[in-house]
C-alpha cells in the first residue's frame, strides 16, 4: 500500500516537473533576442567612409547607434522577438539613417530586419555628396 502511494506521489511530481519545463521552454521561445546588422559604408566612388553614424530606430522609438570604423564597417546589435524554433524568427521593423560630414543623410524607412539563423544580416550603403554647411568646416 505504501509503495502504491509513493508511486502516485512520484507520478504527480514528474508530471508537475514536466509542466514546469514546458512552460519554461515556451517562455524562452517568446523572449526578445538580438542579432547583428553589419555592413560597410562607402562614398559614391567606392571608397570607405570612416566614422559615419548609423542609427536604427524601432517602432517603439528605441535608438541604436554605431559608427563605421577605419575599414568603413559598422555593426548594430538589434533586438527582435523570437518565437517557435530557433530557425523561426519574427521580423522587426526599423528606420535606418546614415550620416557623415560632407555627405547627404541617407534614410531608409521601414527596413524589415529578419535575423538569420547565423545571427546577422548584411547591408552595405553608399553615401551621396551633400551640401557643405558650417558643421563640415570650422
Amino acid at each position: 500500500m505504501k509503495m502504491r502511494a509513493v508511486a502516485e506521489v512520484l507520478k504527480i511530481c514528474l508530471l508537475f516537473a514536466g509542466l514546469i519545463l514546458s512552460f519554461t521552454i515556451y517562455a524562452n521561445a517568446q523572449t526578445t533576442s538580438t542579432s547583428k546588422l553589419k555592413g560597410t559604408i562607402y562614398d559614391a566612388q567606392g571608397s570607405v567612409v570612416v566614422n559615419a553614424k548609423v542609427t536604427a530606430v524601432s517602432a517603439s522609438k528605441k535608438k541604436f547607434e554605431a559608427f563605421s570604423k577605419e575599414d568603413g564597417e559598422y555593426e548594430l546589435v538589434l533586438p527582435f522577438n523570437k518565437y517557435g524554433s530557433s530557425r523561426n524568427f519574427k521580423e522587426a521593423v526599423y528606420d535606418i539613417s546614415v550620416e557623415s560630414a560632407g555627405f547627404a543623410t541617407t534614410v531608409i524607412k521601414g527596413y524589415v530586419f529578419i535575423p538569420s539563423q547565423f545571427g546577422k544580416m548584411q547591408m552595405d550603403l553608399a553615401l551621396k555628396l551633400g551640401p557643405i554647411n558650417d558643421q563640415d568646416h570650422p
